[in-house]
Order: C-alpha cells, then structure tokens, then sequence
C-alpha cells in the first residue's frame, strides 16, 4: 500500500482561566508549600517561571524543566538560565544511576553536545 494518509481530527478552542503560580501560592495560606515543581509546557516556560517569581525568591523549591532542543528555542534557554542562576538555581542533568550532575556548559550546548531533543532539567539551589 503506498500513498499518504492524513487523520483529520475536528479543533475545537476553549478559553481557560490561567492563574500565576506566585498567586496559587498565596491561597494556600498556611498550608504546605511545594518544594517540587515540574513544569512541561511546550515551549512557555520562560511565561510560568516568571509567574513564579516571588515563591522562587523566598523558597528553595527543585524544580524539573522539559526543555525541547531547538534553535529557536536558544534565546528562551539563556533568559531561563538567567533568571534562575539569579536565584542560586543550577542546572544539573539526571544521570544513567540516577544521580544529578552539574551542567558543564548552557542547556543548550549541552543537549546538542549529547544529541538530544527534549530533556529533564532540575534545578536545585546551591
């Protein structure tokens, strides 16, 4: 069989509402705090880093970012690196056993140099 097929499925768009993190946080009151956040947004996690600003700087949360390797994507990677360093987060890779490693070189560099196209990075305080 040869030819192409397509699959078209119908797109609907729904309007949600957003909160920033800094402002979820703030409803917690006295509640427990998160001192792990996972964000896999798809290309804004520059936007939700920045909404979480404040509980970054008054926090020592770990946070684990997907990154998808793209050259586009560079400019993102340096201003998400910035903000966080900012902060004393650094980036470390997860290792075969298991373990974090400091991050030698940029995101990017890093996940070219390795040949990746998405990846887990956590950012711990040092």
């Amino acid at each position: 069989v040869t030819g192409v097929q397509t699959c078209a499925l119908p797109i609907s768009i729904r309007n949600v509402q957003t909160i920033c993190i800094d402002e979820f946080i703030n409803t917690l009151g006295d509640k427990a705090k998160p001192n792990l956040i996972k964000i896999d947004v798809e290309g804004a996690e520059l936007s939700v880093l920045k909404g979480m600003k404040h509980f970054i700087e008054s926090n020592t949360p770990t946070l684990i970012v997907e990154f998808v390797c793209k050259e586009e994507n560079q400019n993102q990677f340096e201003q998400i690196e910035q903000l966080l360093s900012k902060n004393n987060l650094k980036a470390h890779c997860i290792d075969d056993a298991g373990d974090l490693n400091l991050l030698p070189t940029n995101i990017y560099a890093w996940m070219q140099e390795h040949k990746l196209d998405s990846e887990n990075i956590v950012f711990v305080k040092n």
